[in-house]
């Protein structure tokens, strides 16, 4: 079995993770303040908590410090020298590797300290672990799945292995998803590379059986939609406890998650669930004390402009959006070059802007789009002439989020992916 990184990836690449820091920790090696390191472009749990993706490890190619022109940054750099409270931009470029992905170009709008928290530089040497299972029900599509640190794998009656375990401690989630769900969670979990993982037995005494509750979802427009419910522990590993869906036409709103009982929680522990409908719009709702709930999704979205002025080589880019309280946090635009459309293979470009790099949710999201032509490492094509083709991600998540520092019944609502938008 091939274990992953723990991420969600919605259809459209934006970011749960990845998706936002502090309280969760795989033990990565922090720079010290006021330097960003410089290929520390990985994905990692913020990838998937907040929806966020990277394709790849690529490292930073280009900066741009407040109130300067973008700059190369070399490829044998190891660290780039921040300015507290320095409002930055920084530029990643995923080329193309099969005829059917995209070439993609991500740039962040943020200040030094989200860029240091964001995107931690973390150990080349990782752990593979293995172990066995048993008391899970046979014959069902996924039957279990365990969770430590920042990897995950799927679990079945039997042995398995997880591969790229980062060092240092932390925990341990596994999660029987059959009837009736129960988790088994082992704290401060520091195994040496090739060690056995003690037998994970879900007819022990040792495997906690979930609480159900119902969740009731409201909001316009929702047909089928999906319920996962997670558990986030106090040394960052987010584990699985179970999955509900409501099908297309069956025009159900109420689903059951299933809940670690408080009396079994951590002081640092929290859970949440998420809900993912058919339309895009979703939300994680956070909560120590398990019980039935309603929620109700966010709003339809503000329309997006892109307003193009001038003529190569002297054209300019201009991604304006007026903000929605339910998805302040940050926005990420998408544009398509005039061979690519949303759905399509050609070069797409992401630009995330949050609201601290503007000091506070701006009425209007306003972003003036960059020439990267000089700065080595990009693309000869200027981006000022693509198209605005959709929002990749529009949220109240904060962009350095910490699960730890949240409250029962907190509710993050996001779109993940939206085509309103006005090209002029």
């Amino acid at each position: 079995m091939r274990s992953r990184l723990a991420r969600k990836i919605l259809p459209v690449i934006a970011v749960f993770g990845a998706g936002c820091g502090g309280a969760f920790s795989d033990d990565p090696i922090s720079p010290p303040p006021g330097v960003l390191c410089a290929a520390g472009s990985v994905p990692d749990w913020r990838d998937w908590i907040s929806y966020r993706a990277s394709l790849n490890t690529a490292s930073w190619a280009a900066i741009q410090r407040e109130n300067q022109q973008w700059q190369s940054i070399d490829a044998a750099q190891t660290n780039i020298s921040l300015a507290p409270g320095e409002k930055i931009g920084l530029a990643r470029w995923h080329p193309q590797i099969s005829p059917h992905q995209w070439a993609i170009l991500e740039i962040f709008f943020v200040t030094a300290e989200q860029a240091q928290t964001a995107f931690p530089c973390v150990p080349s040497s990782t752990k593979s672990l293995h172990g066995t299972v048993q008391g899970l029900e046979s014959g069902t599509a996924l039957p279990g799945r365990l969770s430590i640190g920042s990897t995950y794998t799927d679990l079945y009656n039997g042995s398995f292995t997880v591969d790229g375990v980062l060092p240092g401690h932390t925990d341990l989630v596994a999660s029987r998803l059959d009837a009736p769900p129960k988790a088994i969670i082992r704290r401060n979990v520091d195994l040496p590379n090739g060690a056995a993982i003690p037998l994970l037995d879900f007819g022990s005494a040792w495997a906690v059986l979930l609480q159900p509750h119902t969740l009731t979802v409201n909001g316009a427009n929702i047909d089928q939609f999906e319920l996962r419910s997670q558990i986030v522990t106090e040394r960052g590993t987010a584990g699985l406890l179970s999955t509900d869906y409501a099908r297309s036409g069956s025009g159900i709103r109420t689903l059951t998650l299933y809940s670690v009982p408080e009396g079994n929680l951590a002081n640092g522990d929290v859970q949440f669930f998420s809900v993912d409908p058919q339309d895009y719009r979703s939300a994680m709702v956070f909560f120590r004390h398990p019980s039935d709930r309603t929620l109700t999704l966010g709003p339809d979205p503000t329309t997006a402009t892109a307003t193009h002025s001038g003529t190569a080589p002297n054209q300019s880019l201009r991604l304006d959006m007026p903000s929605q309280q339910e998805y302040g946090a940050q926005v990420t635009f998408s544009l398509c070059s005039a061979a690519a459309g949303p759905y399509s293979t050609g070069t797409q470009v992401s630009l995330l802007v949050t609201k601290e790099y503007f000091d506070a949710t701006p009425p209007t999201w306003s972003i003036t789009v960059p020439d990267l032509r000089s700065v080595q490492g990009f693309p000869g094509q200027d981006i000022r002439a693509y198209t605005l083709c959709g929002m990749q991600w529009l949220t109240n998540v904060p962009f350095v989020f910490s699960p730890g520092a949240t409250h029962d019944g907190d509710v993050f609502t996001s779109l993940s992916y939206e085509t309103n938008v006005v090209n002029k």
